[in-house]
């Protein structure tokens, strides 16, 4: 597999089933499908693998990148392990902006 380059960071998150890859420093590039998860004002997403072993994640995998894998647009990383839930890269960003004044 080649290098990944990113072209963006997603303004518009999915609002429907999405088929992703997730970049894992365990163990390397994984696929599955990211759905969107409400929760009162909170949006997340859970992912599920493609595999077919019935693993989620692994010690080690949190942080992992999550992006589409049509294109190279980054959707978020994994906050939880337990149950596959990807927290949005650019609230990520948005925080970074509000703590420095930016």
């Amino acid at each position: 597999m080649g290098w990944i380059y990113p072209d963006t960071v997603a303004n518009n998150l999915p609002g429907q089933e999405c088929n992703v890859d997730i970049i894992s420093g365990v163990r390397g590039r994984l696929q599955g499908v990211i759905r969107p998860i409400t929760h009162g004002t909170t949006v997340t997403w859970k992912i599920t693998l493609s595999s077919d072993d019935g693993k989620l994640f692994e010690d080690g995998e949190c942080g992992s990148v999550v992006m589409d894998r049509d294109n190279t647009v980054v959707f978020g990383h994994i906050i939880d392990i337990a149950e596959g839930v990807v927290a949005p890269l650019r609230d990520v960003f948005q925080q970074i902006r509000v703590f420095y004044g930016w």
